[in-house]
């Protein structure tokens, strides 16, 4: 099968590109740059670059996205802007280069109606009512770049029904794991144990589901095995929570420190804006691809402190921690 995944480069798309490049024909879309990067595909195994072919454009270009669309048999759409912070700052930006991308792709796939793997997010849930949170439920964007998945979702919803196009939506919670940027909260804490006296730091209270990004990849192909594309949405989470403490405690034990913890308020997300807790109801994913035995979360913990104790940190372009 010859599968194109968008946001390659990326952090889910590049475990994506590794794992299923074993046994697939991969063309791997990168955002063009004038340096060649291709972003965490530099880790992928050299081995597996027999199955793969790095393309490099622009997703907010019709005519790109039309030649390598028909090219393919499958589609794995994870290119957006993900970051809340800058949706906040920036929200037409955000928001446009969202919708513009779905939407060159969807206009690709009237002509070559091919399935679509859309992911989306757990973010669109915002508050939820009750726990734990159902594919049905309410969706409720706080932030911007909720707000532009929820859109992008119900394009993908009504133009692949319109046009008899195979889908599904694929909601992940918080994705973890080695190659994650550093503005994410495992990598950010990592960097503060291995770099810093304190640990600095937003809510400590907040709790969020979390799904190792190696599991993500076997899901995906249990997903593509099983071929069933019926335009379902479905919860990619462990049925489990953990708060930030929780977290940085488990990370002080596998890095053998207790350093001090500092809450910092220009982390925090406003008060009206933040969500306490997020945990999913994965029953719907396992009615489809059946039980399966996700990585423990501390064992998912040890393996990216390890990585990045290796490996460093790629430190996004004017990053601060505030």
């Amino acid at each position: 099968m010859k599968i194109l995944i968008t946001g390659a480069g990326g952090f889910i798309g590049s475990h994506l590109v590794e794992y299923l490049g074993e046994k697939h024909k991969i063309f791997a879309f990168l955002r063009y740059n004038s340096q060649g990067n291709i972003g965490n595909l530099k880790f992928v195994n050299k081995k597996n670059f027999k199955n793969i072919e790095i393309i490099f454009g622009d997703l907010r270009a019709r005519e790109e996205v039309e030649k390598i669309v028909r090219k393919s048999d499958l589609v794995i759409n994870l290119a957006a802007n993900i970051s809340v912070k800058r949706s906040f700052e920036n929200p037409e930006e955000v928001f446009f280069n969202n919708i513009l991308i779905t939407f060159n792709i969807l206009h690709a796939l009237k002509n070559k109606k091919i399935p679509l793997i859309h992911f989306s997010t757990s973010e669109v849930y915002g508050k939820p009512e009750k726990l734990p949170i159902k594919e049905n439920y309410l969706k409720k964007a706080a932030s911007p770049y909720a707000a532009s998945k929820i859109a992008s979702d119900e394009l993908v919803r009504s133009i692949c029904s319109y046009e008899n196009i195979p889908f599904l939506i694929l909601r992940p919670f918080n994705t973890y794991g080695p190659r994650q940027s550093i503005r994410s909260l495992i990598p950010w804490i990592i960097y503060e144990i291995l770099n810093s006296k304190e640990i600095r730091i937003g809510n400590i209270n907040t709790k969020r589901d979390f799904i190792y990004v190696k599991d993500m990849a076997k899901i995906l192909e249990l997903i593509i095995r099983k071929g069933k594309y019926n335009g379902d949405e479905i919860n990619i989470c462990s049925g489990k929570s953990y708060s930030v403490k929780e977290i940085i405690k488990m990370l002080f034990e596998i890095a053998g420190v207790n350093k001090k913890i500092k809450e910092i308020k220009k982390r925090k997300r406003p008060l009206k804006n933040e969500i306490l807790e997020l945990r999913g109801d994965n029953k719907k994913l396992e009615k489809l691809i059946g039980k399966i035995k996700l990585t423990d979360f501390k064992r998912g913990l040890k393996e990216t402190f390890e990585f990045y104790k290796k490996f460093g940190f790629d430190s996004p372009e004017n990053f601060s921690i505030l």
